[in-house]
């Protein structure tokens, strides 16, 4: 995601993961998580069309002997 002034963003956690949006954007509800991120139901207020965001963490890599 590009980057926006911290006014037009707000921030919420789901499952433990923070997730921060443009202010457009509001929770509906957590659709699932799982090894690749954690997914949430999110309305568009411009739009009013409901979106998927999917949050993926940063993968730690494991160092080789």
């Amino acid at each position: 995601m590009a980057l926006l002034p911290p006014d037009s963003t707000h921030q919420f956690t789901v499952s433990n993961t923070v997730f921060e949006v443009p202010k457009r954007y509001s929770l509906i509800r957590s659709v699932g998580n799982g090894s690749y991120g954690v997914v949430i139901s999110a309305v568009d207020s411009d739009t009013k069309c409901k979106v998927a965001i999917k949050k993926i963490p940063r993968v730690r890599r494991r160092r080789r002997r």
